[in-house]
């Protein structure tokens, strides 16, 4: 009995779990403002993905353990595609890009 309720949830739970995409990343670079050791730094991350960026799709972006990011709020990140600057906010349940 415990099996088949586990199948159970499991199908029920289907159409809730969300689905993952990735776009293969290419011509992919990081340019930081310091590469002194304990320093704050500025990082220019560029990249071109094979497929489309629409709205309401979520960019994560990971940084190695040895980085500090505990600090980095909404305000210290500054987004442009293909040369136009975009908004950026701390939700997105406005008009930002």
């Amino acid at each position: 009995m415990t099996g088949c309720l586990a199948i159970a949830l499991m199908i029920a739970m289907h159409p809730a779990v969300p689905m993952a995409h990735a776009a293969t990343v290419s011509s992919a670079s990081d340019t930081l403002s310091t590469s002194s050791p304990g320093s704050a730094a500025n990082h220019t991350l560029l990249f071109t993905i094979s497929d489309t960026f629409s709205e309401g799709e979520t960019l994560t972006i990971n940084f190695a353990s040895a980085f500090t990011t505990t600090s980095v709020v909404e305000d210290d990140v500054d987004v442009e595609d293909d040369g136009v600057d975009l908004s950026t906010a701390a939700t997105c349940a406005g008009t930002e890009q």
